[in-house]
């Protein structure tokens, strides 16, 4: 059995983000959609891409290596056989955000996990908090 080793790097896409942060939580029902207090809105959105930098922490070992994307929601941005070195799904080279979500700001990309919420999470789309061991081997 191989040992599994994680690290963190970093990829740049151009990204059609938000311009700014709605400071006030939805506390009536909007876009139909309800029971989102005390989250805000991420509603704010622009057209025009502009490159952006991503942490990506990594897990890999002999056999697979899995990007995760913190900074939006911590989705499994891409999975790679590491034996093929071709990828297990399609990954985006742009990343557009579009009001689709509960809180508004969606994208396509990546494995989200949503396990009871549908159609997915409140958190999608923001930061998680992650701190990767990079000295350790699990």
């Amino acid at each position: 059995m191989e040992n599994v080793q994680a690290y963190e790097d970093s990829i740049t896409l151009p990204t059609c983000g938000m311009r700014g942060k709605n400071g006030y939580p939805v506390v009536y029902p909007m876009y139909g959609v309800a029971h989102i207090f005390p989250y805000t809105m991420l509603d704010d959105l622009t057209p025009t891409p502009q490159d952006r930098t991503y942490r990506t922490p990594e897990l890999e070992n002999g056999y697979l290596r899995v990007t995760v994307w913190p900074d939006l929601g911590g989705r499994v941005y891409s999975v790679c056989d590491e034996l093929s070195k071709r990828g297990v799904f399609y990954k985006n080279s742009v990343m557009k955000l579009a009001p689709l979500a509960i809180r508004g700001a969606f994208f396509s990309g990546g494995v989200e996990f949503s396990s009871f919420i549908a159609p997915s999470t409140i958190t999608g789309g923001t930061g998680l908090g992650l701190r990767v061991p990079c000295d350790e081997i699990l």
